[in-house]
């Protein structure tokens, strides 16, 4: 009984191992030595193709690098010349505009020092000294509002008036022209020059000058003052008047403004 088992046994093993067999010989077929042949030929015949396009295309580049060698080589060169001269462009334009502003600084350190000079001289009335100094000044600055001033008012003090008058007629030109200039120094100036025209007895062109410095100073006692006197001196009545009544509002406790009145009432 265990010998027929065993047979049995044997038999189900073969059978099994047939029917395997019988189930894988496609594939058995499938991967013969031939075939395996060919596929190894043609993946080596492919990796040989890969192999020289990829020694033609190192040649290539190669070639076209020893190609454009020089002329990359002379493209850099160019860009670093342009980029050089450049440079010393740059560097030669600022070194000459710091040479311009260290003169331009020395220049004005010494105008100003000269300028104290001759106002000094003034003060001590060195008249010729104080000339001559600010002619100087003018020869090197000839829009110098400064050195004008000084001048027209030593020519006034030497009553040298005509010559005061010239001088007022080129600062005014400057200083007028000019709205960043000191409206106080201005009215200054102005009322300079009238005082120039009053010495030499120029009445109309002494009211014209007030009336400036009145229009840039509405409100300024002093030009208010100068033009109401100024104005009954010359009989000139509306604009006596009108001085007047500004006065009234801009300084109603002045005590001559009941003089003022008569005066004008008198015209």
């Amino acid at each position: 009984m265990t010998t027929a088992i065993y047979i049995g046994v044997i038999i189900l093993c073969v059978v099994g191992i047939v029917f395997i067999i019988i189930r894988r010989l496609p594939q058995i077929k499938i991967l013969n030595v031939d075939t395996i042949k060919e596929e190894k030929e043609a993946r080596v015949r492919d990796r040989i193709l890969r192999e020289r396009l990829n020694r033609g295309s190192v040649r290539m580049k190669r070639k076209i690098r020893n190609f454009c060698a020089p002329l990359v080589a002379l493209i850099k060169k160019k860009i670093g010349n342009a980029r050089k001269k450049l440079m010393d462009l740059e560097k030669k334009y600022k070194t000459g505009e710091e040479i311009e502003k260290k003169k331009k600084m020395k220049r004005s350190v010494y105008l100003r020092e000269l300028l104290d000079s001759a106002s000094q001289n003034l003060k001590e009335e060195k008249f010729s000294e104080a000339e001559k100094i600010f002619i100087d000044v003018l020869s090197c600055d000839a829009q110098n509002v400064e050195a004008y001033r000084g001048l027209a008012k030593l020519y006034f003090l030497k009553k040298e008036f005509d010559h005061s008058i010239q001088i007022y007629k080129c600062l005014l030109k400057l200083v007028l022209k000019d709205s960043k200039n000191d409206t106080g120094k201005v009215v200054e100036d102005l009322l300079n020059f009238a005082s120039a025209y009053s010495a030499v007895n120029k009445r109309d062109e002494m009211l014209v000058t007030l009336q400036k410095a009145y229009k840039l100073s509405p409100n300024n006692p002093k030009v208010i003052d100068l033009l109401l006197e100024n104005s009954i001196i010359s009989g000139n009545k509306s604009l006596a008047w009108e001085m007047c009544k500004r006065m009234e509002q801009v300084n109603p406790d002045n005590q001559k403004l009941g003089e003022y009145q008569r005066r004008i009432e008198e015209l």
